[in-house]
This record gives C-alpha cells, sequence and structure tokens, in this order.
C-alpha cells in the first residue's frame, strides 16, 4: 500500500477542493474499485434480468447460484493467500524474484484443482436433483474455476502494487460482461440465467489474463519451483489456519442459514438467529487469531 500512500501525498499535497475530490476517487478506485465494480455487475445483470420478464424462481436462482459461487471462491482463496503472502515477500527481501511467477501459476494449479472439485459436486447435485440445463452447468463451472483463480492472482496483484491496472481490468472485464450478455441472449438465442453465467465467466477470464500478464511482466516467465511455496504450510501453519478461520467466521450466518432451511420459514427466530450468530462468527474470528497468535 506504499505506493498508494506516496500518490496520495501528493494529490493531496495541492490542498485544493479538487484534489481531495481526486484524491478520494483514487483511494477508493485504487483500494476497492475491483469490489465495487464486481457489485456494480452484479446489480447491472440482475437489473437486465429483471427487465427480461424472468420469473420470481429463476431470479433467485440466478443470486443463490451466483452466492455459492464467490463463497466457494474466496474460502478457498484464502487457503492460500496467508502463507503465499509470506512467500512473495520472503522472495522480494532475499531476491528471488524469479520464483514469484512460477508459484503464482502453482497456486492456482492447486486452488483451481480444489474449486474444481466442490464446483463438480455442486453441478453434479444441480444436475441430478433439479435438473439444471447441461449448458448453465457447464459455464457455471468454469465461473467457479475462474472466480477462485483470479482471487489467488490478487495476492500477487497487491505485491505489484499495480493497482490502478488491477481496478482497470475489472472494469474492462465489466464491459466484457455486458457485450456477452446482449451477444447471447440477442445473436444465440441463450437463455438469460446461462447468457448472464457465461458473460461472469467472459468477465473473470479476462480479469485472469490481466492479472497473469502482469505478473509474467514483472517478474518473468516462470521456469521451474511451481510449488516451492508449499513449505510455508509447514513453516508458519498459524497463517492458513488464522486467515481461513476468520473468513469462515465471517460467512458463518449465510452458510448456517443456506444449510438449515427450516429456519427461513421461520422469520422472527431467523432474525434472533442471524442477530446471535454474527457476533458469534465475529468473536470466533478473533479468538481463532488470537489463539494461533499464542502458539
Amino acid at each position: 500500500m506504499a505506493g498508494i500512500g506516496f500518490e496520495l501525498k501528493k494529490i493531496y499535497g495541492r490542498k485544493t477542493l479538487a484534489a481531495n475530490l481526486s484524491g478520494t476517487i483514487y483511494a477508493t478506485m485504487t483500494t476497492i474499485g475491483p469490489a465495487v465494480l464486481s457489485a456494480m455487475l452484479l446489480l447491472l445483470l440482475e437489473f437486465l434480468l429483471n427487465q427480461a420478464g424472468l420469473t420470481l424462481l429463476e431470479e433467485r436462482f440466478f443470486i443463490a447460484a451466483t452466492s455459492y459461487t464467490f463463497v466457494i471462491a474466496t474460502l478457498v482463496a484464502v487457503l492460500f493467500a496467508a502463507p503465499v503472502s509470506r512467500y512473495i515477500s520472503d522472495c522480494i527481501f532475499l531476491e528471488r524474484e524469479s520464483d514469484i511467477c512460477p508459484s503464482a501459476f502453482g497456486v492456482m494449479a492447486l486452488s483451481t484443482a480444489v474449486s474444481g472439485v466442490l464446483m463438480f459436486l455442486l453441478c453434479a447435485g444441480m444436475y441430478f436433483q433439479d435438473g439444471v440445463p447441461m449448458i448453465f452447468l457447464v459455464s457455471y463451472y468454469f465461473l467457479g474455476v475462474l472466480v477462485t483463480a483470479v482471487y489467488t492472482m490478487m495476492t500477487y496483484a497487491s505485491a505489484l502494487k499495480h493497482y490502478r491496472v488491477l481496478t482497470f481490468s475489472f472494469f474492462l472485464g465489466a464491459l466484457l460482461a455486458v457485450g456477452v450478455y446482449f451477444l447471447c441472449t440477442g445473436q444465440l438465442s441463450i437463455d438469460k440465467v446461462t447468457a448472464a453465467c457465461i458473460a461472469l465467466a467472459c468477465c473473470h477470464f479476462l480479469i485472469l489474463c490481466a492479472l497473469v500478464f502482469q505478473c509474467i511482466r514483472a517478474f518473468g516467465m516462470p521456469r521451474g519451483r511451481y510449488f516451492a511455496f508449499l513449505s510455508y504450510f509447514r513453516r508458519y501453519p498459524r497463517l492458513t489456519v488464522a486467515g481461513f478461520a476468520y473468513t469462515l467466521g465471517i460467512y458463518c450466518p449465510t452458510l448456517i442459514y443456506w444449510f438449515f432451511p427450516e429456519f427461513r420459514n421461520k422469520s422472527a427466530f431467523s432474525s434472533r438467529l442471524r442477530c446471535t450468530i454474527m457476533p458469534c462468527s465475529w468473536l470466533f474470528s478473533r479468538i481463532c487469531r488470537r489463539w494461533l497468535s499464542l502458539l
């Protein structure tokens, strides 16, 4: 984040109203710009689906399907985030930057393998239990794998400090998603929900290509030592457990709400349940981090 700090110091050094406004916009778009663009893209696709006259069941299906995908991708990516960040920092400190790019491909291979298994089980359940069309399941499977790969590569993007490039990649991906959606619905006559899923998959494929290109451009082509970072899981197991436990604690209310459908029909009890679970999950995350720091 040091690069952002120096840039903001130059912007705010002008001490004008325009400088304050531009500094706020710069800080927002370079730090949370990808999250903002992703949320805006999902809202736009949901709006387009509403305008297409879908049934309430189809709208809820799209929202639930994308929620499952992003939660799985987040939980899988966070398994590797903390140890890999430590590995990248050590490589930079020891001037072994040529080992960074190979590790990116190694991490992507492992993370996408894990998410691929989870997405396959999810797609198989949707196919055999609900009879979801195969064309949607194929695009949905690749969406889950691509989102996991993007979240994994964002760790390397933060090491590069190319925050504007990262945000711009998400912006181009959002534009591509909108174009693919209209192409699928207007020219290829694909149903709206499947078209939205394909659009999201194309969006994250473009983002992934941009992040991989930036990594190769900064650290060179990968040559060997693809899985050297695995030793950091043995040396620093607390990093893995702490990061995963913290993220899992954040998503605990959502996961419990998904796996206990009987709570959904009892709105008052469900509200009290969420009010109880959310502070408990936050406390669980804090306890895990504190306990692991004392080991």
